[in-house]
């Protein structure tokens, strides 16, 4: 085994999550480089180990989610944003193209005739209706008064 291929293991060896191969133990009893490489190795795993791990801020923990929830959110809207923005595009699109297909096919003039037969058509209703907006007006006065009633009696029972 050679210096570099023992590298890897060192750390590991350290830790005490692997056990040293038998090439290994010849190569660190026959190499100085390595045998201090894997006692310093060790010797900092102690000390972490003896480390006591510094205590978190106050709120620490809320002010991370605080920013993730915040983050995510800003992520979204710039989605959603986007999204808006080609619905709108496509909508337009389809608009012009219908516009477009309109004009070259003459329908623009068969769509405005037809829109002034609606407008004369709703004016004649209107003008139709307006005599009996009176008995349409006391009718609905009666039956709100006639909902009203029986919602006072059914709450009041």
């Amino acid at each position: 085994m050679t210096c570099e291929d023992l590298d890897a293991l060192i750390e590991p060896m350290a830790a005490g999550d692997i056990v040293a191969p038998a090439e290994a133990r010849a190569h660190l009893e026959s190499c100085p480089r390595c045998a201090g490489a894997l006692a310093l190795a060790r010797r900092i795993e102690t000390t972490l180990a003896d480390w006591d791990a510094p205590a978190a801020p106050a709120r620490f923990t809320e002010g991370v989610l605080a920013r993730i929830r915040k983050d995510r959110w800003q992520a979204e809207q710039r989605v959603d944003r986007l999204f808006n923005v080609a619905i709108v595009t496509g909508v337009a699109l389809v608009l012009a193209g219908v516009w477009m297909l309109m004009n070259l096919s003459g329908l623009s003039a068969v769509g405005a005739e037809t829109g002034r037969l609606l407008a004369d058509g709703l004016t004649v209703a209107a003008d139709r209706v307006t005599g009996a907006v009176p008995t349409y007006l006391a009718a609905t006065a009666l039956l709100v008064s006639a909902v009203a009633g029986w919602w006072w009696a059914e709450r009041w029972n």
